[in-house]
Order: C-alpha cells, then sequence, then structure tokens
C-alpha cells in the first residue's frame, strides 16, 4: 500500500515555495513600481541638453601669442598675463589666430562646457518646434518638460504646467560667451 499523503505533502510544498517567491519578486523587486521613471527621464534630459548645448574649451598657457600645432580649431580668444598668454580655443569664438611652431608653456587643459550660441539655438527650437526639440533631447511623447537658468537669461519655458507632479533637478553649469567670457549660471530641469 502506498502513502498518499506524501503526494499531497510535495504539493503544499511546491506551492508555498511559489508563493513565496512572488512575495519576494514584489516586496523586493517592485515590479509594479512606476515612481523610478519620471527620474530616469529627467535624467535623460540632462544628458541630451548636455549633448546639445556644450563645446569644448581648451585652456593652453603660452609664451607667444599663437596656437601649438597639436591645436586644430578654428576660432579661438586669449588674454594677455604680463608676457605669457592664456589662450583658449573653442567652436564659440569668431576670431582665430594663425598656427605655428611654438614650445608652449604648461599642458593643454581641455573641458566641455555650455555654449551660448548652443543654448540659444536650442531655446529657439523650443519656441518654434517643441515636438522636435522632445526628439532631440529624449523626452518621451508623455511627458512634458522645461529648462531654464535661474535668472532668467535662457528660458526654454511655454508656461503650461500639467496636473501631475512635477520632478525637478537644480545643476550650477559653466556658460561660455563669445567673447570669452565664462558665468557660472544655476539651471533647472523639470518635466511632468
Amino acid at each position: 500500500m502506498e502513502k498518499k499523503g506524501a503526494s499531497h505533502l510535495e504539493l503544499i510544498l511546491a506551492f508555498t515555495l511559489f508563493v513565496l517567491t512572488l512575495t519576494f519578486l514584489f516586496i523586493y523587486i517592485k515590479p509594479t513600481n512606476q515612481t523610478r521613471l519620471p527620474e530616469v527621464v529627467l535624467t535623460s534630459l540632462e544628458n541630451g541638453f548636455l549633448k546639445n548645448a556644450t563645446v569644448e574649451l581648451i585652456t593652453i598657457f603660452s609664451n607667444e601669442s599663437c596656437i601649438p600645432k597639436e591645436i586644430n580649431l578654428n576660432s579661438i580668444n586669449k588674454s594677455v598675463l604680463d608676457r605669457y598668454h592664456q589662450i583658449f580655443a573653442s567652436e564659440e569664438f569668431n576670431s582665430g589666430l594663425d598656427d605655428c611652431s611654438s614650445e608652449f608653456l604648461g599642458s593643454i587643459s581641455s573641458e566641455r562646457i555650455l555654449s551660448n550660441k548652443s543654448l540659444r539655438k536650442l531655446e529657439e527650437g523650443y519656441l518654434a518646434n517643441y515636438s522636435n526639440i522632445k526628439k532631440i533631447l529624449k523626452v518621451p511623447e508623455t511627458f512634458e518638460f522645461e529648462i531654464y537658468s535661474e535668472d532668467k537669461e535662457f528660458n526654454m519655458s511655454r508656461g503650461e504646467i500639467g496636473d501631475a507632479g512635477i520632478i525637478s533637478n537644480r545643476h550650477l553649469f559653466k556658460v561660455l560667451y563669445s567673447d570669452g567670457e565664462i558665468k557660472n549660471k544655476y539651471f533647472i530641469f523639470r518635466i511632468w
């Protein structure tokens, strides 16, 4: 005679393990939690903004007012410090200097900073063709966004705010102007 109770015990154990596994998944992994999606969209907006609004700024200290051959940009801006020159090279500037063979002093430093021209271009695109800028900045159709500087010099805002919750971030960036001036500005990124 076989034991029928043993087969029922295996079935009960298997069902219990299945329920515990589902409980673990719903408690710790939270597949139904949608609160992270707006945070991901906001991060994507910030990354798209930086990709489309920054230029490379190269800084060199030189004892001659020329650019070493290692630098191959169309335009530069320079400031004279006594008899040495600090040379800034970037796409942002309109004027340029000739290339020369010079032993430059110090090292070359390079950084990506916001460009006034690129910001103006994004701002114009935002006002003229909002849906296209949403695609460029990789913002999903179901979300709305705005970006502006605290001093409102740059304002990508249409004044429309939806009923849903607003998520925002504030970041400090350097902004490069065509005359070579660099200003620090806080930018606000908002999605809803």
